[in-house]
């Protein structure tokens, strides 16, 4: 009888374990998510690195060529407002995901704590349980 309710208790918890497992893997997904994200943030910058760059050379290449200053500054302007514009809204995006994935994290985060708080509960309910049998048994003999 006592096996069995042994092994009942090993096969629960087993079965915690494996969902603590999965709930694990689903995790580390998220954060190779994260990851990706954070590269694709540091692609972003590089590219606006370049793109700042560019503006410098072709300031260069306007000066050199003779066109006039102010038709420099108009092309300057544009290229950095649309550089500008076109990071920010990737930012935005990549900003918004993470946000996402914050919370989402933050969500699992609390389930696992509930989860694992139950199921310290349960085992100390179950080890006093059984303390109390062999206590019991102890008594009785």
């Amino acid at each position: 009888m006592q096996a069995d309710v042994l092994t009942t208790e090993l096969e629960t918890t087993s079965s915690k374990c494996l969902h603590l497992d999965a709930k694990n893997q689903v995790l580390q997904q998220e954060l190779l998510s994260m990851k990706a994200f954070e590269e694709e943030r540091e692609k972003l910058e590089s590219n606006n690195k370049k793109l700042q760059q560019e503006v410098v050379k072709l300031k260069q290449f306007m000066e050199m060529n003779m066109v006039e200053r102010s038709q420099v500054e108009q092309y300057k302007r544009e290229i950095e407002e649309r550089a500008r514009l076109d990071i920010e809204e990737k930012l935005h995006e990549v900003n918004l995901f993470l946000q996402a994935q914050a919370a989402a994290r933050q969500n699992l985060d609390q389930l696992r704590e509930n989860d694992h708080a139950s199921t310290r509960n349960q085992m100390e309910l179950r080890i006093k349980d059984l303390e109390s049998q062999v206590s019991t048994m102890k008594t009785s003999q």
